[in-house]
């Protein structure tokens, strides 16, 4: 008499993708469980949901959804998207009724109150930091990615998030040293 021996469902990989494309958290279990699927596809299996689960999302939105927050009260909780900004490709434009020597005035006005800005969060003065920003938004801006990323800065220093803080604030300073050699 022999013992037929089943083979669990977890060592056939035709359960194991149904499972994984209609109830996730089964078919990484079975993932995880078989010994037909070799090592190093669990790993990269593995890795690539964790990509796909923890990549960031970027918000094309963001410059509108920043200037509606900082039209709301200031008692009111404000959300800045905290992605890292693409960097742009191109210098920034000038705007088709402005003339160059306009824009020059324009971009250099905006790049003092920016310099000023990152110095008062350089400083720990966040609140005046914020208040220079929002007051921005009232004037012409100069650089829309530019004004975001200094957004992001001045959000992350109010809630200590003083790496990402910093990182963003390099970020801005590249930017804005790439507007100013455009408008010398």
């Amino acid at each position: 008499m022999t013992i037929e021996q089943k083979t669990p469902w977890f060592d056939k990989k035709g359960w194991v993708v149904f499972w994984f494309i209609f109830f996730f958290p089964v078919g990484l279990y079975g993932l995880i469980k078989s010994t037909t699927i070799s090592p190093i596809w669990k790993m990269i299996i593995i890795i690539l949901i964790a990509i796909i689960i923890f990549a960031p999302r970027t918000n094309n939105n963001s410059a509108s959804t920043d200037r509606t927050n900082s039209n709301t009260s200031a008692d009111t909780a404000e959300t800045v998207d905290t992605a890292v900004p693409e960097l742009p490709t191109a210098t920034p434009e000038l705007k088709p009724t402005e003339n160059r020597e306009q824009a020059k005035i324009a971009c250099n006005a905006w790049l003092q109150e920016a310099t000023l800005i990152i110095s008062d969060l350089q400083a720990g003065e966040i609140s005046r930091a914020r208040a220079r920003h929002t007051k921005m938004f009232e004037g012409d801006i100069c650089d829309n990615q530019a004004n975001i990323v200094i957004g992001m800065a001045i959000k992350a220093y109010e809630e200590n998030e003083v790496a990402k803080a910093e990182k963003y604030t390099r970020i801005a300073l590249s930017l804005m040293d790439e507007i100013a050699q455009k408008y010398k």
